[in-house]
């Protein structure tokens, strides 16, 4: 086996020391290139979902039922809370947020709520020629 430098051989050899299987340092380094973006990619996914869940909190909702925050982005109840949003980016919504935390009112036959670090949660009915 040729190697194509002295730091190649070093890792080699230390790979060795712990039995590690491999051909070179080029299929080290490729699986390394592989291994980290997908690594990322689920951390995004997780970060999201926390994301979600600590902004919504124990926001209790009906299970299915799908939600609009700050006129924006539509949100899926899942086990009582809202879980899963799209996530659109609404300039023309952020004054929405500004909404007193915990005052509840209607808007048409929809019920709408304002949630700290959020802004403004409504019910996402028909409400047909109201």
């Amino acid at each position: 086996m040729k190697f194509n430098y002295v730091g190649e051989l070093a890792t080699i050899k230390l790979l060795n020391a712990f039995n590690c299987n491999f051909t070179s340092l080029f299929e080290i380094t490729m699986k390394f290139i592989l291994f980290v973006p997908v690594c990322l990619v689920l951390v995004e996914c997780l970060r999201s979902c926390a994301y979600r869940k600590r902004r919504f909190g124990k926001t209790l909702c009906r299970k299915g039922e799908t939600y609009v925050e700050n006129e924006c982005n539509f949100c899926l109840c899942r086990a009582g809370v809202i879980g899963i949003c799209t996530t659109m980016t609404c300039e023309w919504a952020q004054s929405l947020k500004a909404c007193k935390v915990g005052t509840r009112w209607m808007k048409k036959c929809n019920r709408c709520w304002c949630i700290k670090n959020v802004g403004q949660v409504c019910e996402h009915h028909n409400c047909g020629g109201i």
